[in-house]
């Protein structure tokens, strides 16, 4: 990402230097003193623009790493709940097995 930032900011400099050397002789120097200030504000806002570009990409993808984070540990925690719940109902049923049997019998007794 730096190189193509690189390449782009060095073409600009160059198209800037370009321009400012086929219109130079038909300026003064105070002209060409303006000229070559308002190029390097150009120069200097690309830089900039680039800069908070690569800032943006950057927070984003952060964001999304984050989002994805985030999005694991609430599946993670689903299916923790999910095996407990799982577990708890299977206890509910060996216990109410066991009460029924305990019940039968106790009634069968009673029944003698």
């Amino acid at each position: 990402m730096n190189q193509r930032r690189d390449e782009v900011l060095q073409r600009k400099k160059e198209n800037m230097a370009e321009r400012l050397n086929m219109i130079a002789g038909e300026m003064t120097a105070d002209q060409v003193k303006e000229m070559r200030a308002q190029m390097e504000r150009e120069y200097d806002t690309l830089e900039k623009a680039i800069s908070e570009e690569k800032k943006s990409q950057l927070q984003k993808m952060r964001g999304a790493m984050l989002q994805r984070r985030i999005a694991k540990e609430r599946r993670r925690k689903e299916e923790i709940r999910a095996k407990e719940e799982d577990q708890r109902r299977k206890n509910i049923q060996k216990m109410n097995a066991g009460l029924a049997k305990a019940f039968s019998k106790m009634i069968h007794q009673r029944q003698e």
